[in-house]
């Protein structure tokens, strides 16, 4: 497979994309609805208009239910089977945004965080909502799943207390355990708190540590790649690249069972080898590139760039095997 290439002719610009665990869906969503394709053929499967401002996905493991977070704090949560709502869940005194949202190994949960520093699960049964930690002065900024020991590792910004400069702006890990059998979640860990708001920190599972992505202190042309311990204490420096058009809008995405490290720039696309950190391939797009997902069980990566002609937003879905995405961009 070279690349497949779908055009999505719209007059809204989606907000965000994602494909589901099993490579079975694509899932667009807009200010005003959801639209749920079949992957990778992008047929259109079923329009959700009762989900406004979606952000954030998360699949359960069989693709069977697709939860949806929207900037407005609320989350949707749709069974694709039955093609009818769940429920929905409304946001702690208006806290929305906050974190992005993901199931429990046995579907049995969402895990969630917030703005207002709440930390809590929803259950797939009846909705209800437990709050597992409340934490003032705090935003819960993003959730990862280490498949290795079953645990959520959430980042946290620590905003302080009012009065007290020297303990503002800080950044630090904190990591929940999840029982299967007991179906409880219990707090096994708090790292330091490091100084200043840090990119997303993603977890490399197979050495424990944290990736980011920081411009250079040194150089307004660069950007560097750091790896953390789970402490946030001490770091080393792994790659530093060529920045040259300052590039404001950095997404990382990391697939441990790949081996791969993807950095969105702009309309850039880096991708890096995990063991050693070398470049394997820079894909450089026309247009602006939204988002990048990968789908694992096919081993696809799918990204899509836009552009606005007339009235109607233009949206290339772009399909590669890795593979051959990264031998054909290889540097």
């Amino acid at each position: 497979m070279k690349e497949i290439n779908k055009v999505i002719l719209t007059k809204l610009k989606s907000n965000s994309m994602s494909v589901s665990n099993t490579g079975k869906y694509l899932v667009l969503c807009y200010s005003s609805k959801c639209i749920v394709y079949s992957f990778p053929e992008l047929e259109v499967l079923e329009k959700i208009d009762e989900v406004k401002y979606g952000c954030k996905y998360a699949f359960s493991s069989d693709d069977s239910i697709l939860a949806v977070k929207s900037t407005l704090g609320k989350i949707y949560v749709y069974n694709l089977i039955s093609r009818e709502m769940i429920f929905i869940v409304k946001a702690q005194r208006n806290a929305g945004g906050g974190s992005n949202i993901l199931f429990t190994p046995d579907n049995d949960y969402i895990i969630d965080g917030d703005f207002n520093g709440n930390l809590r699960t929803i259950s797939l049964k009846n909705g209800d909502v437990n709050i597992l930690e409340k934490k003032r002065n705090e935003m819960r900024e993003f959730i990862q799943f280490n498949s290795i020991d079953s645990s959520y590792h959430i980042q946290n910004y620590y905003r302080g207390t009012l009065g007290t400069l020297s303990d503002i702006d800080k950044t630090y890990v904190s990591i929940w355990r999840y029982s299967i059998k007991e179906k409880r979640f219990s707090k096994s860990f708090e790292s330091n708190k490091r100084r200043n708001s840090m990119p997303k920190l993603l977890l490399n599972e197979k050495v424990n540590k944290y990736l980011t992505i920081y411009k250079s202190k040194n150089s307004l042309t660069k950007a560097n790649i750091n790896e953390y311990d789970n402490t946030l204490e001490d770091f080393e420096l792994r790659v530093e690249f060529d920045n040259k058009k300052n590039n404001l809008d950095f997404k990382p995405y990391l697939f441990n069972d790949l081996d791969i490290y993807i950095i969105k720039l702009d309309n850039e696309i880096r991708v890096y080898d995990l063991t050693d950190y070398h470049l394997l391939a820079i894909c450089e797009i026309k247009n602006w590139v939204s988002e990048i997902s990968i789908s694992k069980e096919k081993r696809l990566i799918v990204f899509t760039d836009w552009c606005l002609k007339g009235n109607t937003y233009i949206s290339d879905v772009h399909m590669y095997d890795i593979n051959t995405f990264i031998n054909l961009y290889k540097v």
